[in-house]
């Protein structure tokens, strides 16, 4: 199952992003962002972090990004057939 989580604009110079959302590949931080329905590794940068959250550039509020399962998905992966929980 995937689920996808609506981004909010929280401080001026980045978006506000679940923490567990970030993965890293190849030491590269980044997010697989939701795009016409496939799923898209974006590099993003860390601002500041805590346990939950991050404040990260490279994103836009609004833009959607894959919280579960994350770690089974691939680059330019088909998202038609999963499920997109409620929010």
């Amino acid at each position: 199952t995937r689920a996808s989580v609506y981004l909010s604009s929280d401080k001026a110079q980045g978006v506000t992003i679940p923490k567990s959302t970030i993965v890293e590949v190849y030491g590269v931080p980044g997010v697989y962002k939701v795009f016409q329905q496939t799923a898209e590794f974006v590099h993003i940068d860390i601002i500041e972090q805590n346990d939950d959250i991050a404040v990260v550039s490279g994103l836009d509020a609004g833009d959607e990004v894959i919280l579960l399962g994350k770690e089974n998905i691939f680059d330019g992966e088909s998202l038609k057939t999963y499920t997109l929980l409620p929010e």
